[in-house]
């Protein structure tokens, strides 16, 4: 018999908080949840107090080994964290393709002209490109994955927003793998947009980001003109499926 870890880590997921950083205190999260696994991964323990008892073991090996290396790179990474994060947008956007996005408005050979995609979607993309970036700088090569994480998830509410601000005003374009133009430009973020998530029959409240292959005078000509924007626009499970979210559900796209 094998104990389903997620019970377990909601069970047991509140450890003794050691540090007062909120880096080293997502740190700790990370790594608790990580030593769940693992060991119930590994041992096959029928005890679940076995299995909490050998995880902590786990953890707290692996903490007293993590936090010196996080507190080593705190200094540099409160340098390059907007940089890194900037860097970590337009990877994420030169990775995807059309199928990511609600394409609202096509031309007569269908490329698309205005993508949408919820921003929480994106913010997720970004967050885990950005742990994977961080791997590349020296300060953060021997470190964990969960480590390199625990920075990415401490930057993305910090720098995303106002990355995307930028971008807006600034008239930003990004590569994509989209037809022929092979890029676009951040032209609108809608907050509180409508739009039908999943098989819902009801429209639902999401923040949304907006992206046009023409210029953002375009966008901003038309959208005042003229409501030209598609009456059933939905973003399916299919287009949060190839984003590669495992951890992000239909429900999490939700305004509360």
């Amino acid at each position: 018999m094998i104990f389903n870890c997620t019970t377990l880590e909601e069970k047991h997921s509140t450890m003794p908080i050691i540090f007062q950083d909120p880096i080293l205190g997502k740190l700790e999260d990370l790594l608790w949840r990580k030593s769940l696994a693992d060991i119930g991964q590994r041992l096959k323990l029928r005890d679940p107090r076995k299995l909490v008892r050998s995880a902590r073991e786990l953890y707290m090996a692996m903490l007293s080994q993590e936090r010196a290396k996080v507190k080593l790179a705190i200094n540099m990474y409160s340098k390059i964290a907007y940089a890194k994060t900037k860097e970590s947008v337009e990877i994420a956007l030169s990775r995807s393709k059309p199928a990511w996005f609600t394409i609202e408005v096509a031309n007569l050979i269908r490329t698309p002209v205005v993508l949408v995609v919820p921003q929480i979607v994106l913010r997720n993309a970004v967050e885990l490109v950005l742990a994977e970036t961080l791997a590349s700088r020296i300060e953060f090569a021997g470190m964990l994955p969960e480590s390199r994480l625990a920075f990415a998830e401490d930057a993305i509410p910090r720098y995303f927003s106002s990355i995307t601000d930028d971008a807006r005003r600034l008239h930003w374009n990004y590569r994509m793998n989209i037809r022929f133009g092979h890029k676009a430009t951040l032209v609108d973020f809608i907050k509180n947009d409508w739009y039908y998530l999943g098989n819902d029959r009801e429209a639902s409240r999401v923040d949304t980001i907006v992206f046009c292959t023409k210029d953002s005078k375009w966008w901003k000509e038309r959208n005042r003109r003229v409501d030209f924007r598609p009456q059933g626009r939905r973003f399916g499970h299919e287009n949060l499926s190839r984003w590669g979210l495992a951890g992000l559900a239909m429900e999490d796209l939700r305004k509360r």
